[in-house]
């Protein structure tokens, strides 16, 4: 599990569960735009939700390929490209 810019996320298989999920703003098969203490954006390919959960602020999104994840914070930005290959 990863904690950056206050964003919590796991990423195994081809799963990347988020925790801290306040709003769903986007979804496509090549993105997802989730607000959470920030914004998180995942790009890749073969997006899809396999459980939401809004009241515990949990998202499970499988993926065919997860190609970066944007993690946008009050206090900067990160990019976690490389290491999801």
């Amino acid at each position: 599990m990863a904690n950056a810019a206050g964003q919590r996320f796991r990423v195994e298989n081809s799963s990347v569960t988020v925790w801290g999920v306040k709003k769903v703003e986007s979804i496509t098969d090549k993105q997802a735009v989730l607000s959470t203490e920030g914004k998180m954006v995942l790009k890749g390919s073969g997006l899809s939700v396999s459980k939401l959960d809004l009241d515990a602020g949990s998202i499970v999104l499988t993926y065919q390929s997860l190609d970066n994840i944007d993690l946008c914070a009050s206090k900067g930005r990160m990019t976690l490209r490389g290491l999801l290959k």
